[in-house]
């Protein structure tokens, strides 16, 4: 009965998702394209330099406050090099039918806090949407979020809902990287599944799975209306009241930070005939939800805030104050 309950309860959600999501977002322009795809390449380059210079264009493309407004609202992407997948491990690795997601959001925190959520050994407890997560790193993390270490690695596996229909149990290799620009230090965040997973039932394939996030320190912004397609994507697929959508306006007017993600997918839906726009349309709300529920943390958890009023090329001006000096989550 209980199998019976959860089929039927999973047909009428790819239905309702069907209904949410069925305009596309725009495609992303080409240069944002280009710089996205860029920086998931240059991730782990032992020079930095080429590295630093694709940040600093992507700072200066987000400048443009109609650019960033577009960008809150989600693009589609689809250039990921080949050469970009060389080297990521053993696996003969190739872009063909990937497609994917971009979207920016403002954080109130500083990087060094969110960096150290990020890398936070029990980042489990906030994942609620997961069955199991289990995250391993292969050194100690906690220097990352202060800047003590400059990269930290490690190895996901985790078992959640696909879509919040189908069970998938999956393993991802996982980046963390601090990187010093000419306007100030940035992080990055790269991960990729390691292997194809089948999803428990309508015969969903999770094939190919590529993220790349960046993390620079914003100044104040003049806010604008809030559009429908924001107020879309900024909406979950249950929903999030308008008090959480006027929240992440009134950020853009305070200084923090300003978090872009990319990701990249390749997915069989199976037997489920869910559009295409669905699919991205959910990930774009998915990703700023992710977002949202970070701040939220940090907002209840202020301990684990240290965001000092320092000189904005470090990286680390404005956001929310931190209670004391010694980093709270990230010792």
């Amino acid at each position: 009965m209980n199998r019976i309950f959860h089929v039927v309860s999973s047909v009428v959600l790819v239905l309702s998702l069907s209904a949410i999501g069925c305009q596309s977002p725009p495609e992303a322009p080409s240069d944002l394209e280009s710089l996205l795809g860029f920086l998931f390449q240059h991730m782990d380059d032992e020079d930095p330099a080429a590295l630093a210079e694709g940040l600093e264009n992507l700072h200066e493309w987000f400048q443009d406050d109609d650019q960033l407004q577009r960008a809150r609202e989600g693009f589609l992407i689809n250039n990921l090099p080949a050469e970009s997948l060389e080297g990521l491990d053993d696996r003969q690795r190739s872009p063909s039918g990937l497609e994917g997601i971009a979207v920016a959001a403002k954080s109130p925190f500083c990087a060094k806090a969110l960096a150290g959520l990020l890398t936070w050994q029990d980042f489990g407890q906030l994942l609620d949407n997961f069955d199991l997560y289990e995250r391993t790193f292969t050194s100690d993390p906690t220097c990352f979020g202060p800047r003590e270490c400059l990269a930290v690695e490690a190895d996901s596996h985790t078992k959640s809902a696909w879509a919040g229909i189908v069970d998938m149990e999956s393993r991802y290799s996982i980046q963390y990287r601090w990187v010093e620009t000419s306007v100030g230090w940035m992080m990055l965040q790269r991960f990729w599944l390691k292997d194809p997973v089948n999803g428990d039932q309508f015969e969903v394939k999770m094939k190919a799975n590529y993220y790349i996030g960046v993390i620079m320190a914003d100044g104040g912004r003049s806010a604008q209306p809030v559009s429908p397609a924001f107020r879309n994507a900024a909406n979950g697929v249950v929903g999030r009241s308008g008090v959480d959508i006027d929240a992440a306006q009134e950020a853009l007017g305070k200084a923090g930070s300003l978090r872009i993600h990319a990701n990249w997918f390749n997915v069989d839906t199976g037997v489920i005939t869910l559009p295409k726009a669905t699919i991205r349309s959910t990930l774009i709300r998915n990703q700023v939800n992710d977002s949202t529920r970070h701040d939220d943390w940090l907002e209840g958890h202020p301990m684990m805030v240290d965001c000092p009023a320092v000189d904005p090329m470090d990286g680390d001006s404005g956001g929310a104050g931190g209670a004391g000096g010694a980093g709270g989550m990230a010792q």
